[in-house]
């Protein structure tokens, strides 16, 4: 759904079909090595279309309701970082509704913790993390440094472009892992996420991220 195309992605290393291709270039390469940007800057994003309106309405009320602290508190945070994250957005030429994700994964606290140790405004996993270049040891954790984390953010939401294609499908990965969704997408013979998702291919956490993010926008 978002029209500009990443640096070197073609046709032929779609994910579906899977190839060998594909299976090695789904995996993890060094930050120095992989594409870096997506060709042409576009702010375009996820369409309503493309979730389940049910699903989305259900977190449009909650955002409305009980929900609203807590987006509203985020989007505060937000609006103090918005001088680092937004250029850094830009210069990988990733759509800047790419903010609310951010946004719900942590309300951009630097300390948030999740239950399975994801941490810092992105909610990198410890191994994720040092893949993208963040220093985390019994000193330092950059996942918790908003201009470090968000550069992490924003090379790994390249990786995942230049090998789904589909905005839906990179958000899913951010939530439940690429090597996870590329199995759901085989087994499926789809990459359509609406489908993907109400098919109950996907955990609910995933199948929900895609119209949580969509409504805190």
């Amino acid at each position: 759904s978002c029209n500009s195309l990443p640096k070197n992605f073609s046709e032929n290393k779609k994910v579906f079909p899977m190839t060998k291709q594909i299976a090695l270039s789904s995996k993890k390469q060094s930050v120095e090595t992989q594409p870096l940007k997506i060709s042409s800057y576009s702010s375009s994003f996820i369409s309503h279309d493309s979730v389940d309106k049910n699903d989305l309405n259900k977190w449009i009320q909650y955002f409305e309701g009980k929900g609203q602290p807590f987006l509203e508190r985020g989007y505060k945070q937000y609006l103090n970082y918005e001088k680092i994250i937004l250029p850094l957005l830009k210069e990988y030429n990733l759509p800047s509704d790419l903010i609310y994700v951010g946004l719900i994964e942590s309300a951009y606290e630097h300390s948030a913790k999740s239950h399975v140790s994801a941490t810092g405004p992105w909610q990198f996993m410890e191994k994720t993390g040092r893949d993208y270049g963040l220093v985390i040891n019994d000193v330092i954790d950059e996942r918790k440094n908003i201009y470090k984390s968000t550069l992490a953010a924003c090379k790994y939401f390249v990786h995942l472009y230049n090998i789904f294609n589909s905005w839906e499908l990179v958000l899913s990965a951010y939530n439940g892992g690429e090597y996870g969704l590329i199995n759901k997408i085989r087994q499926a013979s789809t990459r359509d996420f609406k489908i993907l998702s109400k098919e109950k291919f996907l955990a609910n956490e995933t199948s929900n991220y895609v119209p949580k993010v969509l409504a805190a926008k």
